[in-house]
């Protein structure tokens, strides 16, 4: 009996694997068929180039979270005069049982920019509840988190996001979220946004971008990249 249930673990981790290679690469294909619809170009990326690229973003949030980072299906262009990098990128939690957090990215170069370094993410009910537990029996915790911008001002924003920069740039980055701003991500409640310097970061947390999506995405994201810049120079 013992013998049977074995067997049967490793057919359905054999299946499970099978199944995750064949979408891998379905996914790949996709993502090299919208690199030519949009005329961007697919990078190949090997081990040292991948960690290289990585390290280049490091001042987006999003990219030094957690540990095991990895990009893949990366393709770039230009639309608008803008300079857009589309990937697929995971970060895990070393000592976490819960899934590796996987997201399309599109990354957005917007010379004449030097924004504050930010992230906004869309938080979840769970999310909300994780912190607050954790909170709770580790009040020290807090030291040890990004700095969260306190945006109660803007109840429904403060709801559905979490702000967070330095203690040194808090009011740069509150400056730069006026009302025009907090009103578009109210609208779009899902969407994550990480900037610095130059660079702006859209994603929606833990969720890959269907290629049929993604024009509505870029849109997405350029009008975000506009919105700052006419808060930036104002």
């Amino acid at each position: 009996m013992e013998v049977y249930i074995g067997v049967g673990i490793l057919l359905f981790f054999l299946t499970f694997l099978a199944y995750a290679i064949v979408q891998g690469q379905l996914r790949a294909k996709a993502m090299k068929q919208l690199a030519e619809s949009l005329n961007f170009s697919v990078v190949p990326l090997d081990g040292d180039e991948e960690e290289t690229f990585i390290q280049s973003l490091s001042r987006l949030p999003l990219f030094t979270r957690g540990s095991q980072r990895g990009v893949w299906n990366v393709i770039k262009g230009t639309m608008h005069d803008t300079p857009i990098t589309i990937l697929d990128y995971r970060y895990s939690y070393r000592n976490s049982n819960s899934r590796p957090c996987l997201q399309t990215v599109l990354l957005f170069e917007w010379p004449g920019l030097n924004l504050p370094v930010f992230s906004l993410r869309a938080q979840t009910q769970r999310d909300k509840r994780g912190q607050d537990f954790l909170l709770s029996i580790m009040p020290m915790a807090q030291s040890l988190m990004p700095h969260t911008i306190d945006m109660s001002e803007h109840q429904e924003f403060a709801q559905q996001f979490w702000l967070q920069g330095t203690q040194k740039n808090e009011q740069t980055v509150r400056k730069l979220f006026n009302d025009d701003v907090v009103h578009f991500f109210e609208r779009h409640n899902n969407v994550s946004t990480d900037a610095a310097g130059t660079k702006i970061a859209v994603y929606h947390m833990k969720k890959e971008i269907s290629p049929r999506n993604m024009q509505a995405a870029i849109d997405r994201g350029l009008d975000i990249c506009r919105l700052l810049q006419n808060v930036h120079h104002d």
